[in-house]
């Protein structure tokens, strides 16, 4: 707005000096030198310098405006600088965060479909080989044991209740090392009398032949057998397979238990011969 009025004022000072030597007699050449400019001169002089002056107003004025914009861009500039500096710090810390946030959830993520697969080879017997980069099977490296069925050992016979004239027993059978079907296997039950002599033995199926036991998998059967009576023998004779069924595998063994000390086992020696021989007078 000042420079408006500048420009305004100055041009108007100038028509009226221009007016005025036009109009006016500027020298009076009769007087003496001191006296040649008339007072219409002085007055054009004085206008001129105004006019001068106001010019030198006005580029200053012309001067600060230009460095004030100078000075408002450059401010605008740093502070358009540093808000994409702070933009960018921000950008690339959350661009950081996110890629260790990804990062992580990407590792938890395969370390835990890592052990899914690992665990599922493993329950088909398989391994994953990183170095070579393949599947191989763990039942070709390593041997596959053989089951033995059996009663288990510590519990073969247990006396669980005692009737008026009887008393209930369980057979505690398990499949150790490994899992095994398709039993053939018969149970020869001699009681032995107060008197020593030997009841005929009495036979009967202690497990259902199709049924599968996986490793360390057990039965339990129960009878009973009635008093009085000193001890019992069990004979379990016959065959069973491991559970693929390539292999048969045969059992003949005698077990005992003594009412009287309640103790259970597998007699050896001439107990077992007569037993065994006792049994096959009548069962061949």
């Amino acid at each position: 707005m000042e420079s408006i009025i500048l420009i305004v004022v100055i041009g108007i000072l100038i028509f009226v000096s221009s007016f005025i030597s036009n109009n006016a007699k500027l020298f009076d050449r009769r007087k003496g030198v001191e006296k040649m400019i008339t007072q219409q001169g002085y007055i054009v002089i004085a206008i001129n310098l105004v006019v001068i002056l106001l010019s030198l107003w006005q580029y200053d004025i012309a001067e600060q405006k230009q460095l004030k914009s100078t000075l408002d861009a450059k401010i605008e500039s740093n502070y358009r600088d540093s808000t994409l500096r702070s933009d960018y710090s921000s950008s690339v810390e959350r661009i950081s965060k996110n890629y260790d946030s990804n990062t992580r959830d990407l590792k938890m993520s395969y370390d835990t479909s890592t052990q899914n697969i690992v665990g599922a080879l493993a329950r088909y017997g398989l391994r994953y080989e990183k170095k070579q980069d393949s599947i191989v099977s763990l039942l070709n490296n390593t041997p596959n044991p053989k089951p033995i069925f059996q009663l288990e050992p510590g519990k073969e016979i247990v006396a669980i209740d005692t009737l008026l004239n009887k008393v209930g027993f369980t057979l505690q059978y398990k499949s150790s090392d490994a899992g095994s079907t398709n039993y053939k296997i018969f149970v020869y039950l001699v009681t032995v009398h107060m008197d020593g002599t030997l009841q005929i033995p009495f036979k009967f199926s202690p497990i259902p032949e199709s049924l599968q036991l996986g490793t360390n998998q057990g039965w339990i059967q129960k009878f009973q057998v009635t008093k009085p009576f000193k001890e019992i023998y069990i004979l379990m004779k016959g065959s069973y397979t491991n559970l693929d069924g390539t292999k048969r595998y045969n059992v003949n063994t005698l077990y005992s238990y003594n009412y009287i000390t309640k103790e259970s086992g597998s007699p050896l020696g001439d107990p077992e011969r007569e037993i065994k021989q006792f049994i096959a007078k009548f069962y061949k």
